[in-house]
């Protein structure tokens, strides 16, 4: 009886083996996915800012520790200085649009333009009722619940 073929024994382990690690690494895309964005970003700072740090380095007679320390700094100020003045000029133009918003309903709408005149579009002028003037008016005729 002759002995079996070790290439043709395997094939079914090796293409088991394949789909185990196909299916790890899907699965592991899977679990990083919600992460990749920071880790993409997160990367880029990385990257753009080494040789900044470096300088850094041996600007402070090759303290790494102080280099990253100061960096940290740096780049937490870069990074938090737009979201704080973001955040006080929403707080600050809040007051504004609630006023802006509480006004609608006295604003009145602009007149129709003259190439919308009704006695020029004569499917428009029997079925469209009275124009509105208000933003109320609007609600209205819509029949939009607010």
């Amino acid at each position: 009886m002759a002995a079996p073929d070790p290439e043709t024994s395997d094939l079914p382990r090796s293409v088991l083996l394949v789909l185990f690690i196909l299916g790890l690494t899907v699965g592991c895309l899977m679990i990083l996915r919600p992460f990749l964005t920071a880790l993409v970003g997160a990367a880029t700072i990385a990257i753009s800012t080494w040789p900044m740090l470096l300088g850094l380095e041996r600007r402070l007679g090759g303290r790494r520790w102080l280099a990253i320390a100061g960096m940290m700094a740096l780049l937490a100020i870069a990074i938090l200085a737009p979201l704080y003045y973001g955040a006080v000029a929403t707080v600050q133009g809040a007051g504004a649009l609630s006023a802006w918003v509480n006004d609608l309903p006295h604003r009145t709408l602009p007149a129709l333009p003259d190439w919308l005149d009704t006695e020029r579009l004569p499917c428009l002028a029997t079925s469209t009722p009275a124009p509105a003037t208000t933003n109320a008016d609007v609600v209205e005729i819509l029949n939009v619940p607010f």
